[in-house]
């Protein structure tokens, strides 16, 4: 066997490699993570502020992703999330207020809604911040505002009162997007008096 043959056997599987990073396939990874994006954004129904949706080719892989962690946005009350709220607050607080039924549960009032991409590991996390309580237990009404944190598709959990002090429950993104800064403090602020 000449060197040139084993040149040439020893060459041949490295022309394969660099093959595969072609500028057509470097173009087909690119469209492959434009698809995700422009998915995971339409999954959360474009909501205010989040980056514009962009057009997908019709045989883009269907999946999901998060967006770029700190990307926030507010998103409209409903009748419905209020109800989702006062189920999660009734469930975990009627053990404390042994009378309270979910019939005397106020509101929740002043509801703050939105929602963080990519916070704490989870591709979407949504939070609400209002006011809440009994309308039989004068002490379920005070301090507050109150905190409720939703994961992705899974139920309402309540995080609890927070005391004047939503900064210690609520990313930095949603509460400077609600206008807490006015209302509390900045966030730097509010996280000290915790």
């Amino acid at each position: 066997m000449s060197a040139n043959a084993r040149t040439t056997t020893t060459t041949t599987p490295k022309r394969a490699e660099s093959a595969s990073a072609s500028p057509i396939a470097t173009k087909a990874v690119l469209a492959f993570g434009g698809a995700v994006t422009a998915l995971a954004i339409a999954a959360c129904g474009g909501a205010e502020g989040a980056p514009p949706a962009r057009n997908v080719a019709a045989g883009a892989p269907q999946v999901t992703a998060s967006v770029p962690t700190g990307t926030a946005a507010k998103l409209p009350v409903t009748e419905a999330l209020r109800k989702q709220l006062a189920d999660a607050y009734f469930a975990s607080q009627k053990h404390a207020f042994p009378k309270g039924r979910r019939e005397r549960v106020i509101g929740p009032t002043n509801i703050s809604y939105g929602i963080v991409w990519g916070f704490d590991r989870v591709p979407k996390t949504y939070y609400a911040v209002g006011s809440t309580g009994f309308t039989n237990y004068n002490i379920s009404r005070q301090g507050g505002p109150h905190v409720w944190r939703k994961e992705g598709d899974a139920d309402w959990t309540y995080l609890g009162d927070t005391g004047l002090t939503p900064c210690t429950k609520v990313p930095r993104e949603l509460y400077t997007l609600w206008g807490f800064d006015a209302k509390y403090g900045s966030y730097s602020q509010c996280s000290r008096r915790s």
